[in-house]
């Protein structure tokens, strides 16, 4: 048996988010919920990673902010903590308005 220790090399294919975002519930109620995780395989794109954000497939009235945590991901599936976004309740409707406007 071989016990050297050994250098492995692994290749970047995208960038994997996770965060928590602050929701308003049906009923008026706000609070926090974890977002579903979720990736693109290709290069950051900041509005790409914007349209992830999510209620955690809870089902809410608005999201009205979020915390999304960027990760480079690699082959077999290890992550790299990279960096935190932090968006308000404008810069998301900001964001969607764009969306809506084709920008």
């Amino acid at each position: 048996m071989d016990t050297e220790m050994r250098v492995a090399k692994l290749h970047q294919i995208g960038w994997y988010f996770e965060g928590e975002a602050e929701i308003t519930l049906w009923g008026g109620t706000e609070g926090t919920i974890d977002m579903k995780p979720w990736q693109i395989e290709d290069e950051f794109d900041e509005a790409e990673m914007m349209k992830g954000i999510n209620d955690g497939q809870f089902g809410c009235q608005s999201i009205d902010g979020a915390v999304v945590n960027v990760y480079r991901l690699y082959e077999n599936g290890y992550k790299e903590y990279e960096d935190d976004f932090e968006y308000d309740s404008n810069q998301l409707q900001k964001f969607q308005d764009q969306l809506k406007k084709g920008i």
